[in-house]
């Protein structure tokens, strides 16, 4: 066990940098692994060429001989054209058009031990929930959002246990740092450049379950199942009249993930995935002041669930390297555009992606995976409402997304 004291330092560097923006439905962050990346998540946690099962599904640490140790990280770069017009109550409408763009770094770090010819022992250190959206101060759209980050931080000790030859079973507990950070313009203000921002942080703890049965040593499946994690978020409401301490309930909904593989021949395997994530938790956001309880700022949301679907295609092309891609679709948590604000302009997405393994040594593989992400276009006619003020954004959101992974694995 002395690999785990090695190898700390290693994860804690990655565990350092910025957990970023969220490219999976609604704020949900899919790429805790490049090699997975690749094939657009198709077979997720049971293909056993990566140490990212911890993330997908904890029975698919089986898959992993001796001691494996694995960092990555991919920059999300989001591009958007926006154009519409905010029609105010007081002080007249104002039309425009913004061109965002933001790039993070989502990290992430994994360490799986094989214990015994049964068990194998793993942790886990990434992020499946984040949030990045930011405006100019002087932006059309100014009352309903300037900045917008959520950043979560998992910690999963996972463990995976072999049945019989066929059956494997998984289990994991999660501790999860969370914070927040949201402003926008205040209209009754008048410096312009004046804005209203709440902070707020919170540790909460869930578990995650899986099992994978393998009908042949080529062919297998996967069922896996990640916690819903309840988050009271506390901070402060800063703004140009004082600060306030509040309070938020976020629950970062649970899911589930069905994953299946095929290696077709020495040359070609297939694999695919289906998620659920239970997004109708996401009803509403509801920043309180801690002294009386009432609302500062309440945001109707009503999401829906969603599903994604997601296939993908190996080749190995030589001993060492190994060359894939993958399609997937998305749908969004957002049903009408009533309900779609600019802090999380959703909609649906179709996903295309590449990627390859190269092995540089019989200890070293390198994994680098591209993924572009079609997004449709994403209209919002929101209303904002402070007191006597009121706030419409209508406008139209046109979007892509370019993902770059690069990840390392080693073997002791």
């Amino acid at each position: 066990m002395s690999c785990f004291k090695k190898v700390a330092p290693v994860i804690a560097l990655a565990v350092l940098m910025e957990a970023g923006s969220a490219y999976a439905s609604g704020f949900q962050i899919s790429e805790s692994s490049v090699t997975a990346l690749g094939r657009a998540f198709g077979g997720a946690g049971i293909v056993g060429d990566d140490a990212s099962a911890i993330a997908y599904n904890p029975a698919g640490m089986s898959l992993t001989e001796g001691t494996v140790l694995q960092a990555g990280a991919t920059a999300i770069n989001i591009r958007s054209k926006v154009h519409g017009v905010s029609t105010r109550n007081i002080g007249g409408s104002v039309s425009g058009s913004t061109d965002p763009n933001i790039t993070a770094i989502v990290p992430n770090a994994f360490l799986i031990h094989r214990y015994n010819d049964k068990i194998n022992l793993g942790i886990g250190f990434f992020s499946d929930y984040g949030l990045s959206t930011e405006y100019a101060n002087d932006w059309f759209g100014r009352n309903h959002a300037l900045d917008s980050r959520l950043e979560t931080l998992k910690v999963n000790p996972s463990i995976s246990y072999k049945v019989t030859d066929n059956l494997t079973l998984g289990a994991g507990v999660v501790i999860e740092k969370a914070s927040a950070r949201l402003s926008q313009g205040i209209p009754v203000v008048p410096d312009p450049d004046r804005y209203a921002m709440v902070k707020g942080d919170d540790w909460g703890y869930g578990y995650n379950l899986g099992l994978m049965y393998e009908f042949t040593p080529d062919t297998r499946l996967g069922l896996s199942y990640r916690s819903v994690i309840r988050h009271q978020l506390e901070g402060h409401f800063y703004n140009p009249y004082g600060i306030k301490d509040i309070h938020a309930n976020v629950d970062l909904p649970e899911y589930a993930l069905l994953s299946g593989y095929h290696k077709i021949n020495d040359k070609f395997a297939v694999s695919g995935t289906v998620k659920w994530t239970h997004w109708k938790r996401f009803q509403e956001l509801n920043i309180k002041d801690d002294q009386t309880n009432a609302s500062i700022s309440y945001t109707p949301e009503k999401w829906q669930d969603t599903w994604y679907f997601g296939v993908g295609v190996d080749y190995f092309a030589t001993d060492k390297l190994t060359l894939r891609a993958g399609w997937g679709y998305d749908n969004s948590v957002i049903s009408s555009a009533e309900f779609r604000t600019a802090r999380i302009p959703d909609s649906y997405r179709y996903l295309l992606s590449i990627g390859a393994s190269y092995k540089v040594t019989d200890n070293l593989l390198i994994d680098v995976g591209y993924m572009h992400i079609f997004m449709d276009n994403a209209n919002i006619n929101n209303l904002y409402e402070n007191g006597a003020f009121q706030d419409r954004l209508t406008a139209v959101y046109k979007s892509e997304v370019n993902l770059l992974g690069l990840q390392m694995q080693y073997n002791f």
